[in-house]
């Protein structure tokens, strides 16, 4: 019941305005009666018309074709008719001593040129008390007219006129211009317009500052929020007091004294522009988040042309783009009242107050855009009832716009509510999870813990008994070595079936012997508290030193190329069991002949082992250098892979890197990098045997 109410109120505005107009009865034509008592009157219903196809008649011409006239029943409005010009005729008869001065006030805010005759006393003469006196002068007025030109300096179309008593006189006008032509005349007394030109300047100032305050603070609380309607509304109001500031003629006024043609392209420049906030400020109130789709494009198409009649009108060619501008401005006044209606169907927030302010606005815009069009006859209640209810939509917008944005707090408060409240249960739910969590986290690391310390003692246990078995075989295995010894000093005694076998058992104690020794070096490796006994070491000798060696073992053609590099601090034994380690590989995997190269590398020497064996698989390079892990491409030869892993411990140990290197093609290279600045090396042994701590 509280939603009729307004609903019902805004009928009753609109029936009385559509009644109104027609109830008021204007007189056709005849002779305006002007008394002494009089203080205003209106000529309105007392105009002839004529239209000047070519606008070249001169007032002779339309004098003599006064029977032409055709009398106009209310305001003169033809609407746009930018060719030719069109004159008025008002025939007055002031009665006893209502005659003498007069002004003639013409409402026409869209007529661009006035000429006004009329009689009047020529500058100069005394003042007479006679007809005589008087002569038919002609004045300017008029939009494009300055003000150097009008006959009283004011934002006011008005000129003086002087009549005589008891005398009929004719006063013809003539309208010209690119936009609506409207004319409303009214004979004022000196005193009573003055307190109406009072009247006039004090609400336009306070339309002017209302709208500008209200704009700017609506625009700036807009931002504030980063509500897009309230941004347009601020700037609609603005401009809103800004068109009514140049239809007043009070914008020509105040940019006095520049030239009347800029003043008025800035106004309809203006005028383009608040169409096209007005369509915005409508989408972003109706059309937000994918609501009303359809209107939503139509705005944007409505905002889109008057953006570019904006640019037009600069360039000053309004009046080409005037009648359209107008359809557009209609568009809108239509659209509005319908997307008002939807959202009250819908029930949005203070859709109530949306649909009192633009239904009434639709209406009478509608209704004003028509007078302007000319297919309505102008109305004076036409254009004072468009500004009222103008002021009516920015006032119920306001309110909207406080509503909605009360409501939008509400509905905040009641998010935030719903969203504490499932933020505590989802706090209650995740920390009963986490104790859970903790729980079985604390029951797997337990677990893992004791699992981690049942695989220290098996790997303590099994190296412990590899350890073991190593020096409990290395006493049998040296007298195996003696007697092997022995029996070589008479292999000329036995036959080549017996020499073979001697051999297989000389290759397999060799075999099992490296094997001891790997285990045992690993181990020494292994304990943290092992220091290498740093000493000056020339590796190019060591280097050929263990190559003349293997090559006496192995019988394999291994050569040395050495280049000139410094001598580095290292542990030579350890050294010498990396090198043989990797000559060793390079013996069991390849068939062909090794090279070992000495040669200095960025701060360091590198000793690279190249062999002509098979390319390690590129799936195996990443595992190399880990403890007991062998390449898939091993699997036919003898050994358990440790080997590479010692070499890399070593190298650690120097600080230094073993790495592997090799294109893919045959052969590998295995490299062996040794540091030669003794404080780096020093910091880098000390890291790694921190690490191995």
């Amino acid at each position: 019941m509280r939603a009729c109410a307004p609903m019902l109120a805004l009928a009753t505005v609109l029936l009385a305005f559509l009644l109104l107009p027609a109830s008021t009865a204007f007189a056709q034509g005849g002779v305006l009666t002007l008394a002494e008592k009089d203080s205003a009157v209106s000529a309105v219903g007392y105009l002839s018309a004529l239209q000047d196809p070519d606008g070249t008649l001169t007032l002779e011409d339309v004098v003599a074709r006064r029977d032409s006239f055709r009398p106009i029943p209310g305001p003169f409005n033809v609407g746009y008719s930018r060719k030719g010009a069109w004159w008025l005729r008002i025939t007055v008869a002031p009665g006893p001593h209502g005659g003498g001065d007069w002004l003639l006030e013409l409402t026409a805010p869209y007529t661009d040129m006035i000429d006004v005759y009329a009689p009047a006393r020529v500058a100069g003469q005394g003042k007479g008390t006679g007809a005589d006196d008087l002569e038919v002068v002609h004045s300017r007025t008029g939009s494009l007219v300055p003000f150097s030109e009008r006959g009283l300096f004011s934002h006011l179309f008005v000129v003086r006129t002087e009549l005589t008593d008891l005398r009929q006189q004719d006063i013809y006008i003539r309208l010209a211009g690119n936009r609506s032509l409207t004319a409303s005349p009214t004979f004022w007394r000196l005193s009573p317009f003055l307190g109406k030109l009072t009247f006039n300047v004090l609400m336009v100032a306070f339309i002017l500052g209302a709208g500008t305050i209200t704009g700017l603070g609506s625009v700036i609380f807009g931002l504030w929020l980063r509500s897009k309607p309230f941004v347009w509304y601020g700037v609609y109001v603005a401009l809103g007091a800004m068109v009514v500031l140049g239809n007043s003629g009070f914008l020509t006024l105040l940019l006095y004294p520049l030239s009347p043609t800029v003043v008025l392209r800035l106004q309809n420049v203006i005028g383009c522009l608040t169409i096209m906030t007005a369509a915005f400020m409508v989408r972003a109130l109706f059309c937000s988040s994918g609501r009303n789709p359809v209107a939503s494009r139509l705005m944007i198409a409505i905002g889109a042309i008057a953006a570019i009649c904006a640019v037009i009108a600069a360039f000053g060619y309004y009046g080409l783009i005037a009648p359209f501008l107008s359809l557009n401005l209609l568009l809108l006044c239509i659209l509005i009242p319908w997307v008002a209606v939807l959202s009250l169907w819908r029930r949005e927030p203070a859709a109530i107050w949306y649909s009192i302010g633009f239904i009434a606005y639709g209406f009478c815009g509608g209704w004003f855009m028509l007078m302007v069009l000319g297919v309505l006859p102008a109305s004076t209640f036409g254009e004072r009832g468009y500004q009222i209810v103008s002021v009516l939509n920015m006032v119920t917008m306001f309110v909207g716009l406080a509503t909605s944005l009360r409501a939008g707090v509400r509905e905040r408060r009641s998010l935030e509510l719903q969203l504490l409240r499932a933020s505590q249960q989802n706090e209650r739910e995740l920390e009963a999870a986490v104790v859970q969590r903790t729980l079985a986290l604390e029951s797997e690391i337990e677990a893992r813990r004791s699992a981690e310390a049942a695989l220290r003692v098996a790997l303590r246990e099994q190296r412990h008994f590899l350890i073991m078995v190593s020096h409990e075989f290395r006493a049998p295995l040296a007298s195996i070595r003696v007697a092997i010894a022995v029996i070589e000093r008479r292999l000329s005694e036995l036959d080549d079936a017996a020499r073979r076998e001697v051999s297989k058992i000389v290759r397999t104690v060799g075999r099992l012997s490296h094997l001891i020794d790997a285990f045992l070096a690993e181990e020494v490796l292994e304990k943290s508290a092992l220091q290498p006994r740093l000493a000056a070491l020339d590796l190019a000798a060591l280097a050929g030193e263990i190559a003349q060696e293997q090559t006496a073992v192995t019988g394999r053609d291994i050569q040395v190329e050495a280049a000139a590099v410094a001598p580095v601090e290292a542990d030579s034994a350890l050294l010498r069991t990396a090198l043989e380690n990797l000559i060793g590989n390079a013996v069991k995997y390849t068939d062909g002949g090794i090279t070992i190269a000495v040669h200095p590398e960025d701060d360091a020497v590198a000793i690279a082992v190249k062999d002509c064996g098979p390319p390690i698989p590129e799936e195996d390079r990443p595992f190399l250098f880990e403890r007991y892990y062998r390449a898939s491409s091993a699997a036919d030869r003898s050994g358990i892979g440790i080997g590479l892993s010692i070499v890399q411990k070593i190298a650690a140990l120097h600080g230094g890197a073993a790495r592997l290197e090799s294109d893919g093609s045959r052969g590998n290279i295995f490299v062996l990098s040794i540091p030669t600045n003794i404080q780096s090396h020093q910091e880098q042994f000390d890291s790694a045997h921190a690490a191995e701590s």
